[in-house]
């Protein structure tokens, strides 16, 4: 997939992960209200590290396997790697549903960034490693 592929979905998983974590904060289905508050000026730091973060780990594997070179798709690529992040993800939404942590949040959008750039590579032709 291209560059800006991966950034778009990212963006996705980001503010999904983000409609994930406040209804697991609340315990009830958020209203779209919950997107426009990220552009309010209290949650602007969070919105700018959610960005930053998502899109951090949505092109990193590119950058850690590149895409013209033999070793391309390969452990940064692989679907061991998927499935560990996805655990850590699950962890980290766990602990950010009792916690306000910044730590957190940003490893829970890069986590997610990068999640998304393995399930986006598993529909092409060559898959995960």
């Amino acid at each position: 997939m291209k560059r800006n592929a991966h950034m778009f979905g990212g963006l996705f998983f980001g503010f999904l992960g983000y409609f994930i974590l406040i209804l697991a904060r609340t315990n009830e289905l958020p209203s779209l209200q919950i997107f426009t508050d990220l552009l309010t000026s209290s949650m602007l730091f969070k919105t700018l590290l959610l960005l930053m973060f998502v899109s951090l780990g949505a092109l990193l594997p590119d950058k850690l396997d590149p895409p013209f070179s033999p070793r391309h798709r390969r452990f940064a690529h692989s679907k061991i790697l998927l499935f560990l992040f996805i655990g850590m993800t699950v962890v980290t939404l766990l602990l950010l549903s009792t916690d306000e942590n910044l730590g957190l949040w940003s490893l829970y959008y890069f986590l997610l960034g990068y999640i998304s750039h393995l399930v986006l590579d598993s529909f092409t032709p060559a898959g995960l490693w």
